[in-house]
């Protein structure tokens, strides 16, 4: 199931290289999220890293001041026990003068 949803971004970090032969390559997106409220125990927000595609997405967003609002849109997966998240593609929303 695939969804779009209206996201601010607190951060961004490039990751790329190799780890005991084993190389990888991604873009860490920090998306703020709210906390579960439900038990009492916590609330307000925290932010969730999400990968998104390679370390060469860090320079799509050069020039924006962070935090900054997206329209993210999110793939939901299961394999019929666990859920998982999928960051798909992030388009920032220009700030209103």
């Amino acid at each position: 199931m695939k969804f779009k949803a209206s996201v601010v971004v607190t951060g961004l970090k490039r990751s790329k290289g190799d780890m005991e032969g084993t190389p990888y390559d991604f873009t860490s997106v920090f998306i703020q999220v709210d906390l579960d409220e439900s038990t009492k125990n916590a609330r307000g927000q925290a932010v969730e890293p999400y990968k998104l595609g390679t370390s060469d997405n860090y320079a799509t967003f050069d020039g924006f001041q962070l935090p900054f609002n997206a329209m993210a849109e999110f793939e939901i997966t299961t394999t019929g026990k666990v859920a998982k998240q999928k960051l798909l593609s992030l388009v920032p929303v220009p700030a209103r003068p």
